[in-house]
């Protein structure tokens, strides 16, 4: 149970950008590499099979973008986020044997308000990127 909800929380949070290449990418860090060196070799385990979920899925979500993008257009790739990545996600989840979702600070859904243990993960991030705790409700 601990090791899934290590794996749920933390590529929770790297799915939180909706339909946006992971922040690697990008040149940014996350709270997980930020925290690397403070973490047990268990966590550290499950921190790489956190982001091997977040990478397949990152990358079977904008394969399938770049596919519908081409073929029909933005206002159908918009579609793909909104009804096929929570199908996407939970396939890439069940193959690497994890449990992927979404949560933020900034909610466009409510039904993504953070589970009770992965609140103070939100608030460490929302911290860390220098923002007040009244974003949190």
């Amino acid at each position: 149970m601990t090791r899934s909800c290590s794996l749920v929380l933390i590529v929770a949070f790297a799915w939180t950008a909706g339909c946006r290449p992971p922040e690697a990418s990008r040149g940014g860090t996350t709270a997980a590499t930020d925290e690397a060196a403070v973490l047990t070799d268990a966590q550290l385990e499950q921190q790489q099979v956190a982001l091997a979920a977040r990478d397949a899925m990152s990358g079977r979500l904008l394969n399938k973008l770049a596919e519908v993008l081409g073929a029909s257009g933005p206002v159908a790739a918009i579609e793909v986020c909104r009804q096929q990545a929570p199908q996407i996600a939970a396939e890439t989840g069940q193959d690497l044997g994890v449990a992927i979702g979404r949560t933020s600070f900034r909610l466009r859904n409510p039904k993504n308000t953070p589970a009770e243990w992965a609140r103070s993960l939100v608030r460490y991030r929302l911290q860390a990127k220098g923002a007040s705790d009244d974003a949190t409700t």
